[in-house]
């Protein structure tokens, strides 16, 4: 497993708007109107504003912008193009006021579009995968952000894992490791979980979003609704009807917190 200790960062003590979230923070959130996503006008909604965390979350400056815009087919789906270094560009993002509901949850699932073939960005290539891109994007969009960059090194599905065990970083930030039943439990209440492998030293894992379902128990054993960009990419299958999950270790984090922005080092001493 990588040395998690590569990823930490002292956050703490940097003033309260920059501290990561804790049960203690959440009734001090603020509300603004407005919001983006999807190309619409803001709305008179108010939306949650998450609470900030100093991390270098940004693709190296020589890399720094965001994939093309979308195109959008006459029936609403989106297709990109495959550019997975990049952050989607905020009007291409679904819109998300901080409300946590199951049908809320899918509709974000479904606006990425991970199941056409004709939709680049998480087409698997030869033996390379992007399930960690879609699991990007979608955190991205609920303000739970799995980070696809950290200090301009990329991130795969083994760091991943090491960040969100962090009590630095992920753990901070409010993912925490539950069973099976509990991930699917919370994702019917329309809030973020993952499914992902645990790290085994020269093998590449794999990571899922668990979303609403009822799941399905084989054997003895629970296994969610979820997901995936992979090898297939799919909508609503379980964690057992994915290879790359079936004869692995997997583990499940949720993140029940308001969410979290990252913002770089250079911006938070302004």
């Amino acid at each position: 497993m990588q040395d998690a200790s590569i990823f930490a960062r002292k956050h703490r003590g940097k003033g309260e708007e920059d501290a990561a979230l804790t049960d203690d923070d959440q009734d001090g959130l603020q509300e603004e109107p407005g919001s983006v996503g999807s190309g619409t006008e803001s709305s008179d909604m108010p939306r949650v504003v998450p609470a900030r965390f100093v991390l270098e979350a940004r693709p190296p400056e020589s890399l720094r912008g965001y994939a093309d815009r979308a195109t959008v087919t006459s029936d609403g789906r989106h297709r990109w193009k495959h550019q997975e270094w990049l952050p989607l560009h905020p009007q291409d993002m679904p819109l998300f006021l901080g409300d946590h509901e199951s049908q809320t949850y899918r509709t974000i699932i479904d606006h990425f579009n991970v199941v056409d073939p004709l939709n680049l960005r998480f087409q698997s290539s030869g033996d390379t995968t992007y399930c960690n891109i879609f699991v990007w994007d979608v955190t991205r969009a609920m303000n739970v952000e799995i980070p696809r960059w950290i200090d301009g090194v990329k991130t795969w599905t083994n760091s991943i894992y090491d960040w969100l065990i962090d009590p630095e970083q992920g753990q901070y930030l409010g993912w925490e490791s539950v069973p099976a039943y509990a991930a699917q439990e919370v994702a019917n209440e329309g809030y973020p979980s993952l499914a992902i492998t645990e790290p085994r030293l020269g093998r590449l894992g794999h990571v899922a979003m668990v979303i609403p379902g009822e799941g399905e128990i084989i054997g003895s054993t629970f296994y969610p609704m979820c997901a995936q960009a992979g090898k297939t990419n799919f909508v609503g299958k379980t964690v057992y009807d994915s290879l790359s999950f079936r004869y692995r270790k997997v583990d499940y984090f949720i993140n029940s917190h308001a969410g979290y922005q990252f913002i770089s080092p250079e911006d938070s001493s302004r």
